[in-house]
């Protein structure tokens, strides 16, 4: 009953939107829990769409209903559609296609095993498409009952991709460690029990309505890192990462559609130094079909060690290749201490302060070592905005988890202690933003602080535009949506373009929980998420908890 009273409340809402104390245009839709979960994504000049989830008498058994409405730039509702999937499959991330206004929702399964394995999902896949136009739509499943870690998500000629890699079942650990056991430790020393990951691709086709998966049992121990849908060679690439012995490691630009008449272009693959591996790589094609690869680099040896919290890496710096023709025309590995700006962020993971961040650092540039990030990179899509020039956004994280101690007590009295180790989510730290030229040589560097997020849904915070030769970042900090412009290497405008204002005089926000904003249409933005508010001076109820969105208007 109450998601239902949420939706008519919504639908009151959506026609009577309000300015709120800074005169922008802003949607409220209050809780009563903490656990109603809304998403709206801007949709261009067609307005923003709203989903959550919603419970009615009509719901099938095993399922749950979820809704989704279309509102106009000014908030105002045009349609409102309701759609029911699997009761075991919670929201996970989305995709819009800005050419065929189409948005396509994935929602996965959470795995229920054991702490160390949470970060994985079970293997049940959902994805529904939805028409902004026809209002039109469709869901497709797939399950391998597997745990996976996906790391690649793209949907291309009404295609979805979905990459990444699958560890093993609890059956599976199982079998190994008795096997352990009984062979008095030897397949512990021969490697046995060295959980190897294995590359797996999963695709929903909505063209005839069939879903796939497939994994690449020749790449293991590997991951897909990303997929790439390049329109112009009409080739979807996935880049794999694998290390087919101790002592190598191999990078894979492979075509995984078939797309390809050519096929000299289908595979491109190239072997790394013995000391570094690439991590979270970029693929961008450039007017000669030629492809620039941005990503991290780690240490070979600590990569595919997958732990509680993932796959380990620990960066050392930045990678950047120019492949033409099927080969590496240039290739080169840029230190972290070969930035500009980096050291101001330099391992704020595990130090106590920034200023004990930025000792350390001087200190192991003072006795010639590489600096090394405890950081992972989440790479955005490279930009081009200048002929030959290529430039990476990235943000920086590290996944936060701590260790809980248990006391108990046997029937004699002899005390025993236990612990067990709790991931937290994933922390953020800074952005960066890094130029090259065709050659890998660094043409301008720039970092910058976000939110000290700390959330399990990994996604990026910061977005990006571009206006001729600006590059324009907005992000949310201290409570405000900021935004930054770079143009020639320099930071040309920062500033807050809108603090978070509610709607009613006397409001007081004690909390702000996943908050964002997204660039909309012309010079607008729309930021939402979810605040607890008081208002002393209200009668009757003087809390609530919302949801909200507004619309931000702002200059370059």
């Amino acid at each position: 009953m109450k998601k239902i009273l949420l939706v008519l409340m919504l639908g009151l809402l959506i026609y009577n939107p309000l300015k709120s104390q800074d005169n922008n245009l802003r949607v409220e839709i209050e809780l009563d829990g903490n656990n109603d979960n809304f998403y709206v994504l801007p949709v261009g000049t067609k307005g923003v769409l709203l989903f959550n989830e919603i419970d009615d008498d009509k719901t099938s058994k095993r399922m749950q209903k979820y809704s989704f409405t279309l509102l106009d730039n000014n908030f105002e509702k045009v349609w409102s559609k309701k759609v029911e999937i699997s009761d075991a499959v919670f929201y996970y991330k989305q995709y819009f296609d800005p050419v065929n206004n189409e948005l396509f929702v994935l929602f996965n399964s959470p795995n229920n095993q054991k702490e160390e394995w949470k970060q994985y999902d079970y293997g049940n896949y959902t994805v529904v498409k939805i028409s902004i136009d026809t209002k039109e739509i469709t869901v497709l499943n797939e399950s391998n009952k597997i745990p996976t870690k996906l790391t690649g998500f793209t949907v291309y000629n009404q295609k979805v991709y979905l990459g990444g890699y699958v560890v093993p079942s609890s059956g599976g650990k199982m079998m190994k460690q008795i096997a352990c056991y009984c062979g008095c430790g030897i397949p512990y020393f021969l490697g046995i029990l060295n959980y190897k990951p294995v590359p797996i691709l999963m695709t929903f086709d909505f063209n005839n309505s069939t879903t796939k998966t497939h994994q690449y049992e020749t790449l293991i121990p590997g991951q897909m890192n990303d997929i790439f849908a390049s329109a112009e060679e009409n080739i979807v690439y996935g880049l794999f990462n694998t290390k087919p012995d101790k002592n190598t490691a191999k990078m894979l630009i492979k075509d995984i559609d078939g797309g390809s008449k050519d096929k000299t272009s289908k595979s491109i693959s190239f072997k790394m130094t013995d000391e570094e591996d690439i991590c979270s790589p970029k693929l961008y094609t450039n007017e000669n079909h030629g492809k620039i690869l941005i990503g991290g680099y780690s240490d070979a040896q600590s990569t595919y060690k997958i732990t509680q919290i993932g796959v380990a890496n620990v960066l050392k710096g930045l990678v950047f290749a120019n492949i033409v023709d099927g080969s590496i025309e240039t290739m080169k590995y840029i230190k972290f201490q070969q930035l500009n700006n980096i050291i101001l962020y330099y391992n704020k993971s595990s130090a106590r302060s920034e200023s004990n961040a930025k000792k350390q650092a001087k200190k192991k540039l003072s006795e010639g070592k590489d600096l090394r990030l405890r950081y992972n990179l989440l790479i955005h899509d490279i930009i081009s905005v200048k002929k030959d020039e290529y430039i990476m956004v990235a943000e920086s994280y590290y996944p936060q988890y701590h260790v809980e101690y248990y006391t108990s007590f046997d029937s004699k009295g002899n005390m025993h202690t236990t612990s067990r180790t709790v991931f937290d989510g994933y922390r953020y730290t800074h952005g960066m933003v890094v130029a090259f030229d065709k050659d890998g040589t660094v043409l301008w560097d720039q970092a910058f602080e976000i939110d000290d997020i700390l959330t399990f849904n990994l996604k990026q915070r910061i977005k990006v535009t571009v206006d001729n030769e600006k590059i324009i970042c907005g992000f949310t900090l201290d409570d405000a949506v900021k935004s930054i412009t770079f143009e020639n290497g320099e930071k040309t405008n920062e500033r807050v373009l809108s603090k978070f204002k509610t709607n009613f005089k006397n409001d007081k926000v004690k909390d702000e929980m996943e908050s964002d904003v997204d660039f909309w249409y012309d010079n607008y933005l729309i930021s939402y998420g979810y605040q607890k508010i008081k208002n002393t001076s209200k009668k009757g109820k003087k809390n609530r908890t919302v949801f909200y969105f507004n619309k931000i208007e702002y200059t370059n």
